[in-house]
């Protein structure tokens, strides 16, 4: 009734609007949310976080999309701040309402153009999925480096010349920090996607560009390096990335990890000259001694017939009750059928036992 007959000659604040807003979606009639958006400009209101949420609500629930649109760009064009998440519901909804692909992918680059620093990957990811699924792989690629220089910028700071100089130093620091963080976000989690569609080449070499800058790294960087290189058969690069890890970030070398790595030594025989040293590092969490792990400890020991390690390792496993499996005991089970040492055997047999009695 209100929105019909415009009683108001005002701003009647945010809850007036989220008030109309909330009775709209109950019985919605699309000029009635013009008139409340007409209103809105009018009296030059600005727009809290859960009135924006509301108009996105209601143009996706009522197949609005120039209406969406045209009230999210006015937004951003006036540097009015928009919560992501409604941005990615926005795009999402776009990305799927025929004839308004361009506009959509228009949507998402002009909030990454004037708030570079809040640029998060499923703003992207319908239009990036739609190119890759129709082996349109460089124009995703195009479209992710586009966005990745804008994300790549320095948010500016206001009043800088008022500041003192260690607080102007303090908070650019803190500008940079956050910059670096989402740029290392958003390659990680587009690596992730080409990885996940086996766009492998392209997958390493965004990889390998991310890894080039010096920006903080996390295990799942190093965690994609694997199953990167794995694919591509690069094992001794997997080794370098677990050495690199260490040496950067030893508390995020985890179990995960070390299975990887023993996995590796399992495929490439050189690589088992650092089983001791790997161990070692094992040993400072004994929970890093997982059932996969262990079971590729003994593969490397078996296959080099190293017996006496074989035992040795049965009796730590004993001494500190780590946990074992039923395929731990058939792969124990099955190099002692190869063991032909008389007095090993033995001694072999009565380590599995104890192991498992």
């Amino acid at each position: 009734y209100m929105a019909k007959h415009e009683i108001f000659a005002q701003d009647i604040g945010v809850e007036g609007y989220s008030w109309l807003l909330e009775i709209l979606g109950g019985s919605f009639k699309k000029r009635y949310l013009k008139k409340i958006l007409a209103h809105m400009h009018q009296y030059k209101h600005e727009l809290s976080g859960r009135e924006i949420s509301l108009v996105v609500e209601l143009c996706e629930q009522e197949r609005l999309p120039d209406t969406m649109l045209d009230f999210l760009q006015d937004r951003i064009e006036n540097h009015q701040e928009v919560n992501e998440e409604d941005i990615i519901k926005a795009v999402n909804f776009l990305r799927y309402c025929k004839g308004h692909f361009d506009r959509g992918l228009n949507l998402a680059q002009m909030y990454a153009r004037v708030f570079h620093d809040k640029v998060e990957f499923e703003m992207l990811d319908p239009f990036i999925s739609k190119y890759l699924k129709h082996d349109q792989n460089q124009e995703a690629i195009v479209l992710f480096s586009n966005v990745l220089n804008l994300a790549k910028k320095v948010t500016q700071l206001e009043n800088f010349d008022e500041l003192s100089a260690e607080d102007a130093m303090r908070l650019s620091e803190e500008a940079r920090e956050t910059m670096e963080l989402n740029v290392a976000k958003l390659y990680r989690e587009f690596v992730q996607k080409l990885t996940g569609q086996n766009l492998d080449s392209q997958a390493k070499m965004l990889y390998e560009e991310q890894m080039n800058l010096e920006f903080l790294k996390l295990p799942m960087d190093y965690i994609n390096g694997f199953k990167i290189y794995e694919k591509h058969g690069m094992l001794d690069q997997c080794f370098e990335l677990y050495q690199r890890l260490l040496t950067n970030d030893p508390k995020g070398v985890n179990a995960y990890i070390y299975s990887h790595v023993l996995s590796l030594m399992v495929r490439k025989q050189e690589l088992q000259v650092h089983l001791e040293t790997v161990m070692s590092d094992m040993k400072t969490n004994l929970s890093n001694f997982t059932p996969r792990c262990i079971n590729n400890i003994v593969d490397i020991y078996g296959k080099s017939q190293d017996w006496e390690s074989i035992i040795e390792f049965c009796e730590f496993l004993k001494e500190n009750n780590l946990k074992r499996s039923d395929s731990t005991k058939r792969i124990l089970e099955r190099y002692y059928g190869l063991c032909l040492i008389p007095s090993t055997r033995n001694t072999f047999r009565a380590a599995i036992k104890d192991l498992f009695n």
